[in-house]
């Protein structure tokens, strides 16, 4: 859905989309590509991700506003990922407006999807220096074992008409192309991270064979590995 209006209206500021607007959407259980664009960004938190993943468990790209053309304070942070990866075990792409510089480590071991390629985060604020967090948080998400595809870290820009160019303030067009940089750096991190996470997985999974194998015969093992 492109919900953005020919030309730019300052009413776009305060329309919002929420769940309630949502909500006939999500009975079409078997949707696979769920995908909006909006000036603003979308009313919704991580309980609310987590309801779409459920309902539409199916979904193999969800796009959901990553690039607002009037930027606020995001509703989510980068966490948010978590959620979504885990209601929708077959995405291929996921783009959504996120505090980038809000990166912790997950409490939990986390999956990585394989099937996940592509990530928008349009103009989700990342300053300079969060890049590499942000990067090292993504690599555990993903994995290159199965498809040997390099995932990217898109940043083409919304193509907005002419008229909303003209309105555009220089420095809110200077922050969206630091936001754009930054994003750029993370991309360029991504493959030697995953590389290096896929190696640490399979060097786990051999130890865990030898593990079991040894725990058959009657030997007790302790297995003892790092958390990634």
């Amino acid at each position: 859905m492109d919900g953005f209006p020919n030309m730019p209206d300052p009413s776009t500021v305060d329309d919002i989309i929420n769940m309630s607007i949502l909500e006939p959407v999500l009975c079409r259980s078997e949707l696979t590509h769920l995908v909006i664009q909006y000036p603003t960004q979308l009313q919704l938190s991580e309980d609310d991700l987590r309801i779409i993943g459920m309902k539409l468990p199916k979904l193999r790209r969800l796009t959901l506003a990553e690039r607002p053309f009037h930027i606020a304070p995001p509703l989510l942070n980068i966490s948010a990922l978590l959620v979504v990866i885990e209601k929708c075990p077959s995405l291929e792409s996921i783009g959504l407006y996120i505090n980038g510089d809000a990166c912790k480590d997950p409490t939990e071991f986390v999956k990585p999807l394989p099937t996940l390629r592509t990530l928008r985060f349009g103009m989700s604020p990342l300053s300079k220096e969060n890049t590499s967090e942000a990067a090292f948080f993504l690599s555990r998400l993903l994995t290159m074992s199965v498809i040997p595809d390099v995932p990217i870290v898109n940043t083409s820009d919304f193509l907005f008409d002419d008229s909303y160019e003209d309105i555009l303030p220089r420095e809110v067009a200077g922050l969206r192309r630091q936001r754009t940089n930054a994003w750029i750096e993370v991309g360029k991190m991504l493959p030697n991270l995953i590389t290096a996470r896929d190696e640490e997985r399979r060097r786990i999974e051999i130890l865990e064979r030898e593990n079991a194998t040894l725990m058959r015969q009657g030997n007790i093992s302790l297995l003892y590995y790092a958390y990634i």
